[in-house]
């Protein structure tokens, strides 16, 4: 081969989905809203699960340094902060994930500071408010696996209401599931268990959330160029991805 290898080729652009299990479930067959944004964006970036299963807004703060660095970065198109399910929960009940309204929004706006003293500019972050809470399908899930029920859907409520405060505060782009979902007279149907999502639940939120990343990424090329154009003596040559 010809020449150095494209760069096109071998720095993908990056979008992150940063949350809890919501989070890390989406690339599963049900809660598919992370791999449905990866699947809209093929050959044009690399879509990275970051999703932690029972971690706050508080652990997640406390573990974005040992993720993301000056190093990483500079790749990301889209970072979208997905939180607040998890510290919707009474601290009494539950002092492992409660996290008050304002040390909520101060987790967030602390992880928008250190993104920016990274490299990541404000106009990449994305915020996504938790979705409302089913109380009574909650309420079965927890008895039924002998769980104490600490959440609510008022407290919930308080927590959307507080991201997209913050959202307005710090100058970053937020996408109000909550909102959004609660339009829908049925939007019980978005949820499987009162919190987490159901099918049509990861496809609204995948609907809802792609005009925002597609903000970020509809200037980017397809990565590679098309079969028709493909040199098979050349493939990585910078006339050929030039022409993508």
């Amino acid at each position: 081969m010809n020449g150095d290898p494209s760069p096109v080729f071998g720095s993908w652009p990056q979008v992150v989905l940063f949350g809890d299990s919501i989070t890390q479930f989406s690339f599963s067959y049900h809660d598919c809203w992370g791999s449905t944004i990866a699947d809209n964006l093929q050959r044009k970036v690399d879509v990275l699960n970051r999703g932690f299963s029972g971690y706050t807004s508080r652990n997640c703060r406390q573990l974005l340094p040992l993720l993301f660095n000056s190093s990483n970065v500079n790749r990301i198109v889209a970072f979208a902060i997905f939180l607040g399910a998890n510290d919707a929960s009474d601290p009494t009940l539950n002092p492992t994930q409660g996290v008050p309204v304002d040390e909520y929004r101060n987790n967030l706006s602390g992880m928008v500071s250190y993104l920016e003293t990274i490299g990541l500019g404000r106009d990449k972050i994305i915020f996504i408010t938790p979705p409302p809470l089913d109380e009574q399908k909650w309420d079965e899930h927890c008895k039924k696996n002998g769980m104490i029920n600490a959440k609510s859907s008022q407290l919930t409520a308080e927590m959307a209401k507080m991201c997209v405060t913050t959202a307005f505060n710090v100058n970053v782009d937020v996408v109000d599931l909550h909102s959004h979902m609660l339009r829908d007279p049925a939007w019980q149907k978005f949820l499987s268990d009162g919190l987490h999502l159901t099918h049509d639940g990861a496809i609204c939120l995948a609907n809802f959330l792609m005009p925002t990343i597609k903000k970020r990424t509809e200037n980017l090329p397809i990565i590679g160029p098309y079969w028709q154009l493909f040199n098979p003596d050349d493939p990585l040559s910078n006339s050929y991805a030039s022409r993508i």
